[in-house]
């Protein structure tokens, strides 16, 4: 998605951290308006069978 900046008009940019979860700003490049930051959601389930390594199938089956 990118953004109108509400100030002047111009294309926002997004900034990210690399942290977990990120924290994402947007930035206007012409008059300088940021955005309040944003933390990402993080989601976690497990990894479905079909990505498993096939060694230790069994023992992470019985583990669950």
């Amino acid at each position: 998605m990118q953004y109108l900046c509400p100030k002047c008009g111009c294309l926002m940019y997004t900034v990210s951290t690399a942290s977990i979860p990120a924290i994402i700003m947007y930035h206007c490049a012409n008059c300088g308006f940021k955005s309040k930051p944003l933390k990402e959601t993080v989601e976690c389930e497990y990894l479905p069978i079909d990505l498993w390594a096939e060694e230790g199938d069994d023992e992470i089956q019985h583990n669950r």
